[in-house]
């Protein structure tokens, strides 16, 4: 993409990405500063949801979030998903609202689809952040792994593999609804992880999150990383497999 059709395009969509910025920028000072009762629209579906599905109960407690005493695990506002949330809204409005006449609809819907795809995502993520620790307890693994890095390490690899999978599948979808053959891309899977490293280390960084908590940024961001990228790779391998596979 020459730099002139990229300008067209910035022009064309400019209000779609003014919504997206303006999105971004609310989410990441609401989240900041909300507490468990504000942020009860996805901590209370979520909680629900966890329960339904491994009936497991979880309780409210003011000001800590959803919380179940007998495994010690506890539903706070830093696991709500809005982080994620706010990564999918971005990347479903920055990379596909220009591939659509309908760039109003599209980034209207952009919103709800998100919240549900990120209250579904998350249920995963709590699900297996439940169950890998009690596995990895009684296989001795987990003398490797800090439970913080354990829960981190789940939680990235849940979110950022969902993230490719949501953007392959979007991708595909307009694809096939514009009814031209799909053009060979070997990278276009690193979009999704273009969208995902900005918001999640991008900003901190900018922020000058590397200056603060004597190097507990710099572990994250190795500890993120380290998980995201063999993924990343895997996705590339898949995507070479299938490539061949269609000649």
């Amino acid at each position: 993409m020459n730099l002139y059709k990229l300008k067209e395009i910035v022009q064309k969509n400019s209000i779609y990405y003014l919504m997206g910025i303006l999105t971004l920028l609310f989410l990441k000072l609401f989240y900041a500063e909300a507490s468990c009762e504000a942020l009860q629209w996805i901590l209370g579906p979520t909680a629900r949801l966890v329960t339904l599905m491994t009936g497991i109960p979880f309780s409210h407690e003011p000001g800590m979030g959803y919380v179940n005493h007998s495994l010690k695990y506890v539903i706070a506002p830093s696991c709500s998903g809005v982080r994620f949330l706010i990564i999918l809204i971005t990347m479903l409005i920055f990379s596909f609202a220009h591939r659509t006449e309908r760039g109003f609809l599209w980034t209207s819907l952009s919103f709800p689809v998100s919240y549900v795809l990120t209250v579904f995502v998350n249920v995963l993520r709590i699900i297996l952040s439940i169950y890998i620790p009690l596995f990895l307890g009684q296989t001795g693994f987990s003398r490797y792994l800090t439970q913080n890095a354990l829960h981190t390490a789940i939680g990235t690899a849940t979110y950022f593999a969902s993230l490719l999978i949501i953007y392959h599948l979007t991708d595909a979808y307009f694809v096939k609804s514009s009814g031209r053959q799909k053009k060979s891309r070997n990278l276009h899977y690193l979009v999704p992880a273009f969208w995902y490293f900005v918001i999640v280390l991008g900003i901190p960084f900018l922020n000058h999150a590397y200056t603060k908590g004597d190097g507990k940024f710099a572990e994250y961001a190795a500890l993120v990383s380290s998980v995201c990228l063999p993924i990343l790779l895997l996705f590339g391998v898949i995507s070479a497999i299938r490539k061949l596979s269609c000649k």
